[in-house]
C-alpha cells in the first residue's frame, strides 16, 4: 500500500496532468506539512505547476535549489 505521503504526490501528478495545477501545489504542500521527506521528483513537479501557472522565476529558483540540494538525482530538469 502507498504512504499518505505517495497517494499525495501521485494525487499530484494526475491534477497536474488535468491542468488542475492550483489543486496540485495543495496537495504537495499538504505532504509537506504532514512532515514526509522531501524528495527531488517532488520538487520537479512543483516546479512544473508553478511553470505552467505562469509562475516561472518561482520554478526556476525552485529548480536551481534542487540541483544544489540533488546533484545526483536523476530527477527530470
Amino acid at each position: 500500500p502507498l504512504t499518505r505521503a505517495e497517494a499525495r504526490q501521485e494525487l499530484a501528478e494526475v491534477l497536474v496532468r488535468r491542468d488542475k495545477h492550483e489543486e496540485a501545489l495543495s496537495q504537495l504542500d499538504r505532504r509537506d506539512r504532514e512532515g514526509a521527506d522531501p524528495s527531488p521528483s517532488v520538487e520537479a513537479l512543483r516546479a512544473e505547476a508553478l511553470w505552467k501557472l505562469g509562475r516561472p522565476a518561482e520554478a526556476l529558483e525552485l529548480l536551481g535549489r534542487a540541483v544544489q540540494e540533488y546533484p545526483r538525482a536523476h530527477a527530470p530538469w
